[in-house]
């Protein structure tokens, strides 16, 4: 029998895809929710009792995070569960857990301070939510992790709510979207207030909230925004030591399902990579094994992160130490370059000489692009920290009456090292960066005119130890 598509017919049918589709994007649709703790009600009491310092730092520092995500057209719906430090900007718990779940909340976080004489940041999450315990466990991770590096807190912990208080949240108990709540910092701790109350140091808290979702909802497009640059396709790994197992490609991508693997005794454990263009970079975070599911004492030991200046590799982190074990390690910097470089000294805190690394990521903004297919990345002298007591330096001149000298190093293979200036008191004065030395003589002019007239002792230093010290008189 003939189908005859009536006008009538198809206006509904179109009605009904347009119905589907903008189901559809409403599904997608990435909605982020800021719960800034506490506040007061429409009478003006503050119904939970809480100190001013938390009151205005939950909310100064939730606005700055909405600011945060507007200003990099992250493409979120963002809603604050409180807008006031007015009247009417109070809420029950489960009034904002309600509200979470109306504005079908992607991600969800509640912004706190803590009190009781402690100090750090904590974060809560909770096994009883309508979400993955895992997805709620995971994002608390990433906001325990970036609050600790951008906020310079101590790590207090990472914990299951009832577990640790006895209860559950009720702001977290019954919201629907993966969430957490985060105390910043103690209230009743001197030194821990006098941050909660800086306007700078709340930017730094947003920021890490900030970070925190990226790494959970994806990268922002900008303006030239501190998004990962892998994502615009702008990061290509290599390395002569990769296990088969997995591909160079996949070193930097944002997907801790894949990681780059050392091949053991044999490998020189680095990865360079190479930008689309040269960038002011401000920040370089490494994600370890337990990132990646493994155990966390397959967690990098010690590294460095190098650029490459133009002529030679320098140091932007110098021989780090994740002492800890931290899955996540961020090194603010300011540097600029194409190539730069992550180089494994210490792969595990085992016998294990594999590396695994699920991501290097480096953040920062264009200063100029590169057209074209990617070129071959300069030459990596792999180094060590090899013992300096048979390696010599030598200022020339050593009696400086213009602010200058030159250090001659001879080190009898390639190592990393800096040079320390000494005052007879025995107190490191000055610190010249720390870079890689060629095996042989090293020649490095150097400004000490920062330095008052005296005397002196410099040598060189490292992980390993120190050269011979020698004198330098300065007038």
């Amino acid at each position: 029998m003939k189908n005859i598509f009536t006008t009538g017919r198809l206006l509904a049918t179109l009605a009904i895809g347009a119905l589907l589709i903008g189901c559809s994007l409403t599904t997608q649709a990435q909605v982020v929710v800021i719960d800034p703790g506490h506040g007061y009600n429409c009478s003006g009491s503050n119904v939970d009792g809480r100190t001013t310092t938390e009151i205005y730092t939950a909310l100064a520092t939730g606005q700055k995070l909405r600011d945060l995500i507007t200003a990099n057209n992250c493409g979120w719906t963002v809603h604050l569960t409180r807008n006031t430090n007015g009247p009417c900007g109070w809420t029950s718990v489960t009034q904002r857990a309600t509200q979470s779940n109306s504005w079908n909340a992607t991600r969800f976080v509640s912004i706190h301070c803590n009190a009781g004489g402690g100090t750090g940041t904590e974060t809560f999450y909770c096994n009883q939510s309508a979400s993955p315990t895992a997805q709620d466990q995971a994002f608390a991770q990433e906001i325990q992790d970036n609050m600790v590096v951008e906020g310079q807190w101590t790590n207090r912990r990472n914990v299951e709510d009832a577990s640790y208080l006895g209860y559950h949240l009720g702001v977290l108990r019954t919201n629907n979207a993966p969430a957490c709540l985060n105390e910043i910092g103690f209230v009743d701790r001197s030194s821990d207030a006098a941050k909660l109350n800086s306007d700078s140091w709340r930017d730094k808290f947003a920021l890490a909230y900030y970070k925190a979702l990226e790494a959970e909802l994806g990268t922002c497009a900008g303006p030239g925004g501190n998004g990962n640059l892998a994502p615009d396709g702008s990061i290509y790994s290599y390395t002569t030591q990769l296990s088969s197992a997995y591909s160079a490609a996949k070193a930097i991508d944002e997907t801790v399902g894949t990681r780059w693997n050392s091949n053991g005794a044999s490998a020189t454990n680095y990865i360079i990579v190479q930008l689309d263009g040269t960038y002011n970079i401000d920040e370089f975070k490494v994600k370890h094994a337990s990132t990646a599911g493994l155990s966390v004492n397959l967690n990098t030991e010690r590294y460095y992160v190098l650029y490459w200046t133009g002529s030679s590799w320098a140091n932007a982190v110098t021989n780090y130490y994740n002492g800890s074990k931290t899955p996540i390690t961020s090194h603010n910097v300011n540097v600029t370059a194409r190539y730069v470089c992550l180089y494994i000294t210490d792969p595990t805190f085992t016998s294990d000489l594999y590396s695994r690394i699920p991501e290097f990521e480096v953040y920062g903004t264009s200063t100029s692009r590169v057209n074209g297919a990617p070129t071959s990345p300069p030459p990596f002298p792999a180094f060590g920290d090899v013992a300096l007591a048979n390696a010599s330096i030598l200022a020339t001149p050593n009696l400086v009456t213009d602010g200058q000298t030159t250090f001659e190093i001879t080190v009898p293979e390639t190592t990393e090292a800096s040079i320390e200036v000494i005052n007879l008191s025995g107190q490191v004065v000055k610190t010249l960066p720390g870079r890689i030395f060629e095996s042989g003589v090293n020649r490095i002019q150097s400004d000490v005119s920062d330095l008052a007239a005296g005397m002196y002792l410099y040598r060189m230093v490292n992980y390993q130890g120190f050269s011979p010290s020698q004198r330098l008189i300065i007038q």
